[in-house]
């Protein structure tokens, strides 16, 4: 018998798009074949639709809500319509995420979750594989 692993995944905002879709779709196939999946998502957003009906069975955790409290909600970077301070200063936040110390494996989904899932790893030793999709690199 394989062994089923405690996984979680990455991505840096629950917002309409491609890379969401395509998380989630892996988290819920993964789920299928018995693993444990966690969709972590590093920033809470206050738009109205965030994939609820997508995410039904999966557990979805924003580590953005485990920062201190003026850490919580995001300020955009100017003239990046994608980035926020939070993607930048959630590496600095590691020591908070403890409870991810369970999980066998993190998948990352974008080149700014990278930043985040890279930190996480070096402080908990768990080993991570990042799917690049932006041309961000």
């Amino acid at each position: 018998m394989k062994k089923k692993l405690n996984i979680g995944i990455l991505i840096d905002q629950l917002v309409p798009g491609g890379v969401q879709k395509s998380a989630i779709r892996e988290g819920l196939e993964l789920k299928k074949l018995g693993h444990k999946i966690t969709l972590l998502v590093l920033i809470r957003l206050s738009y109205a639709y965030q994939y609820h009906d997508l995410t039904k069975g999966l557990k979805v955790i924003y580590l953005s809500d485990l920062n201190p409290k003026f850490f919580r909600t995001p300020i955009r970077i100017p003239y990046f319509s994608f980035l926020t301070h939070l993607h930048l200063l959630n590496p600095f936040f590691v020591k908070r995420y403890g409870f991810l110390k369970d999980f066998d494996f993190l998948i990352s989904h974008g080149t700014t979750t990278c930043i985040t899932t890279s930190a996480i790893s070096k402080n908990l030793k768990i080993p991570y594989l990042a799917y690049i999709w932006d041309p961000m690199i």
